[in-house]
């Protein structure tokens, strides 16, 4: 998949999950859509103006080790 199918694919599922459960991280978009193989392209997925940073949490994902993740909800 190319890189835009990919972040195309993600911002969907994010608006579709954040109407849903209001607040999530890239670990719920690498969940359901996979990782796209290249970690540069995970942070891109909230970088437009639909989607708005509410605050910090580690993450779950083991391979991430507790790094911490941007917390994420749709802009107002």
């Amino acid at each position: 998949m190319t890189t835009e199918k990919w972040l195309t694919k993600a911002r969907k599922y994010a608006v579709s999950y954040l109407n849903k459960y209001r607040f999530m991280t890239s670990d719920e978009v690498i969940q359901k859509i996979g990782h796209p193989g290249n970690s540069g392209i995970i942070g891109k997925v909230f970088q437009a103006s639909t989607f708005e940073n509410v605050g910090v949490i580690k993450s779950s994902r083991p391979s991430n080790r507790g790094r911490n993740l941007y917390v994420w909800t749709l802009a107002s």
